[in-house]
């Protein structure tokens, strides 16, 4: 005698779709359509590109090409770790160098700055970004577009407001090393 109960048609069907989901659905769940991909990739690049620093309370002292040079003020925080900006530039000078006061006179400042949590202060009279050979009049409500270089190979840009400023005119301590330019600061 045969115990064995007879499969309908309807559970042949039944067990071939329980088992096609069976194994699918694990190999669904590894792989990913190309918009998923590259949403993925753009995800990960984002968390990878963090920003290293917040930058608050930019702003650039208004200049012409006939002062020659300006600068950059504000407020950089670092966002994960402590960071060292070794360098800055912009469209609108030539040159760009991180500066530091010292005695009243402006000097490119070795190594950069170091950038921590704490904040670093940008400002009339100290430390700043220093735009040399500008190539355009930087009028008040303007904007200028900063891209910072971090010693970790990190690139950030932040746009300063361009203000009417007519206080810290520094010295330059070696005068030969920016001449033909303004000690406008």
């Amino acid at each position: 005698m045969n115990n064995h109960k007879s499969i309908t048609p309807a559970r042949r069907v039944m067990a071939a779709v329980l088992l096609t989901a069976a194994f699918t659905l694990p190999l669904s769940a590894c792989s990913s359509s190309p918009d998923q991909q590259s949403s993925d990739t753009a995800s990960s690049s984002e968390q990878t590109q963090q920003d290293a620093v917040t930058v608050e309370n930019a702003w650039a002292k208004a200049a012409t090409t006939a002062d020659g040079m300006t600068a950059v003020f504000g407020t950089l925080r670092a966002t994960d770790g402590d960071v060292q900006l070794v360098s800055a530039e912009t469209e609108v000078a030539g040159m760009t160098q991180l500066h530091e006061t010292v005695d009243g006179k402006m000097q490119e400042k070795e190594g950069g700055f170091a950038i921590t949590s704490d904040g670093f202060e940008l400002a009339p009279g100290g430390n700043h970004i220093m735009l040399m050979k500008l190539k355009q009049d930087l009028e008040p409500g303007q904007t200028v577009t900063v891209t910072l270089h971090f010693s970790d190979g990190r690139e950030q840009q932040f746009d300063a407001e361009v203000r009417s400023y007519t206080g810290a005119n520094e010295q330059y301590g070696d005068d030969s090393e920016h001449e033909g330019m303004s000690n406008n600061g």
